[in-house]
C-alpha cells in the first residue's frame, strides 16, 4: 500500500444510518471490494486475489481491473485519509457513500457533480479517477449491476 495517504477503518460509532442490505446489489459489490481490497493491501496479500471470485461470480473481470486502479488513484493522491469501514460492517461509511455517488454521477448529465466530488478526493487526478469510475460503472451495468437504487425501500404510512 502506499505510504502518501493511508486508508484506514472507522470505528463503529462514526456510522450512517444505511445497511449494507438496502443497496443494489451493484453497489454492495463495490463497497465490500473498497473493504476488501484496503485489508488485502494492509496485510500484504494480492488485491486482485482477493476480489477476483466476487467479479468472477457476476462474469465481471475487467470491472475488477478498473477497481483496483480507482483505488490506487485514491491511495496515492488522495487529499486526506480515507476512511474505509472493516469488511464485518453491515452499514455505509460516510467515505465509502463519497464513493459511492462519485461512480454514480459519471452519467452524462451528471458528471460534473462526479467530477467535484473526485476533485475533493484526490489532488491532482480527479479526471482520471472519474474516467475510471464510469468505465467501472458501465462494465458493472453490462453485467447488470446497478450502483443506483435501494433494494429494500418501501414507503410507510405515518400514524397519526
Amino acid at each position: 500500500m502506499p505510504q502518501s495517504q493511508p486508508v484506514t477503518y472507522l470505528p463503529t460509532h462514526h456510522l450512517l444510518p444505511i445497511a449494507l442490505k438496502q443497496l443494489s446489489a451493484g453497489a454492495q459489490l463495490l463497497v465490500q471490494s473498497v473493504r476488501e481490497w484496503v485489508l488485502s493491501a494492509q496485510l500484504g496479500r494480492s488485491v486482485g486475489g482477493d476480489l477476483l471470485r466476487a467479479y468472477s461470480d457476476h462474469q465481471c473481470f475487467h470491472g475488477l481491473e478498473l477497481f483496483d486502479y480507482m483505488m490506487n488513484v485514491i491511495a496515492r493522491d488522495a487529499v486526506r485519509d480515507v476512511q474505509v469501514l472493516h469488511p464485518d460492517d453491515q452499514t455505509l461509511g460516510a467515505d465509502e457513500l463519497a464513493v459511492l455517488r462519485l461512480i454514480e454521477l459519471t452519467k452524462r448529465d451528471s458528471s460534473r457533480h462526479a467530477q467535484r466530488i473526485a476533485s475533493r478526493m484526490v489532488r491532482t487526478r480527479s479526471q482520471q479517477l472519474c474516467a475510471a469510475a464510469r468505465a467501472y460503472r458501465e462494465e458493472l451495468e453490462s453485467a447488470g449491476l446497478t450502483l443506483s437504487g435501494w433494494s429494500e425501500l418501501r414507503l410507510v404510512k405515518k400514524e397519526r
